[in-house]
């Protein structure tokens, strides 16, 4: 797999996982919505990735580490309050999140 692959499953990942969470909640936060606004924001870096830029591959490896950063603060409180949905949501987006960083690092 290469590089702009995994940023791209990555993106998807957090946005549709993103949605899901937000309208398969019955209170919806508009909290929900924060991993869609960096999938997007992934998405716009793809094509740059893809070819190798250096600075949008950087900026994607940041946002991307930062990410997944927050979602494991997400996950460990969603462990203590015993959520399940939100356990699988945000151990899908993490575990995209951990691939693309791999392969972010690891180049093309």
């Amino acid at each position: 797999m290469s590089a702009h692959k995994a940023n791209l499953i990555n993106a998807l990942t957090l946005f549709f996982v993103s949605l899901w969470a937000y309208f398969g909640s019955l209170n919806p936060s508009m909290r929900d919505l924060i991993p869609l606004l960096f999938g997007v924001i992934l998405l716009s870096l793809n094509n740059g990735v893809l070819y190798g830029l250096k600075g949008q591959v950087r900026a994607a490896m940041v946002i991307t580490f930062l990410v997944t950063l927050i979602l494991i603060k997400l996950f460990s409180s969603a462990m203590n309050n015993g959520k399940t949905d939100v356990l699988i949501s945000t151990g899908l987006m993490i575990s995209t999140g951990i691939v693309a960083i791999i392969f972010l690092i690891r180049g093309k």
